[in-house]
């Protein structure tokens, strides 16, 4: 799926209603300047320009303003210590929790809140999944 169509998709999906979403991968940093058409011929170096995408979780809260927004960031040396400063792009989108993690040496994670404050944090991805999943049944307003 293009990073255009999954744009549009995800607009619609989003504009339901559903009280979290949880975004957790980026789709693609760069797409191509000009797509190409046809056959590529492969004679000749090929030169390929790139743009970068727009961040498609900055849009999800103008086009949900109640949804409870939960962003990842996958980050190379990732410490308790860098947190707050590696997340708070995350924060300006309008993410309302950022999973934090790292894969290097192992892996692990941070829940954290737009103060910076870490909420939670493990050494494996299931355990972060259960940290995130109890949060998110306190957060999460039930009717």
């Amino acid at each position: 799926m293009a990073f255009d169509e999954l744009k549009s998709v995800l607009k619609k999906e989003v504009q339901k209603g559903y009280d979290a979403v949880i975004h957790a991968a980026a789709v693609s940093d760069f797409k191509l300047k000009l797509p190409l058409k046809g056959k590529i011929s492969s004679r000749k170096p090929l030169v390929l320009k790139l743009v970068p995408t727009q961040k498609i979780i900055a849009s999800i809260k103008k086009w949900s303003p109640r949804t409870f927004l939960v962003g990842f960031k996958l980050e190379p040396g990732l410490t308790r210590s860098r947190v707050r400063r590696l997340t708070q792009e995350l924060f300006r989108t309008g993410c309302d929790l950022v999973v934090a993690n790292t894969i290097e040496n192992g892996y692990k994670g941070f829940i954290v809140d737009a103060d910076g404050r870490v909420l939670a944090q493990a050494s494996n991805k299931k355990k972060m999944a259960e940290s995130l999943a109890k949060m998110l049944f306190k957060e999460i307003p039930r009717p």
